[in-house]
């Protein structure tokens, strides 16, 4: 049976082999299959992140969230616990924790009703996710059960199972830059 750091190690190395300039193609592509989305079209908030090397990037989508008057708020993390905060402005951000860019600002939000625009490595249809192995998400899912957790993913990151421990949270939708897919948990 192949494990959890086996799938990460493979798609960790796939992603980092992408061209920039497919990246941003593809980032594109994600922003088109989001914005017409159904689901995102009844929601005024969201929690997103700010991409790390050749992760799907969301930038785009969030300029436009914030354009059409939608509320965003991106992860920080303190020790092992992690919290959003609200921004206005993609530039209200700075190196934090793992060289991940983080809010600067330092009032936390809970918006129960959002979407978790949810980064990772590797998923599964069945709403099975890998991340950096941190457990920052799963944890942060836990305490807010009734966000509508989203995962955002090249079509390479889709694999047929992920191994699952009790700690893992599912996602419920999984977002590429050519189609949305319902996971089966959901």
């Amino acid at each position: 049976m192949v494990t959890k750091a086996q799938i990460r190690k493979e798609l960790l190395q796939k992603r980092e082999e992408l061209p920039e300039n497919l990246c941003k193609e593809l980032s594109t592509n994600t922003k088109g299959q989001l914005t017409t989305w159904e689901e995102l079209q009844n929601r005024g908030y969201f929690y997103a992140y700010y991409p790390l090397g050749t992760e799907l990037s969301l930038l785009p989508l969030i300029q436009w969230l914030l354009d059409t008057g939608r509320r965003v708020a991106l992860p920080k993390t303190d020790g092992d616990n992690m919290d959003f905060y609200e921004i206005q402005d993609l530039n209200e951000v700075r190196k934090g924790q793992f060289g991940v860019m983080e809010p600067i600002g330092e009032q936390k939000v809970c918006w129960e009703d959002a979407i978790c625009l949810t980064p990772g490595v590797g998923f599964s249809i069945d709403g099975g996710r890998i991340g950096h192995g941190a457990g920052y998400y799963d944890r942060y899912f836990e305490r807010h059960p009734r966000l509508l957790k989203v995962g955002i993913a090249y079509e390479f990151q889709i694999v047929d199972h992920i191994p699952t421990e009790v700690t893992d949270i599912p996602l419920q939708w999984i977002v590429t830059p050519d189609r949305t897919i319902k996971t089966t948990k959901s």
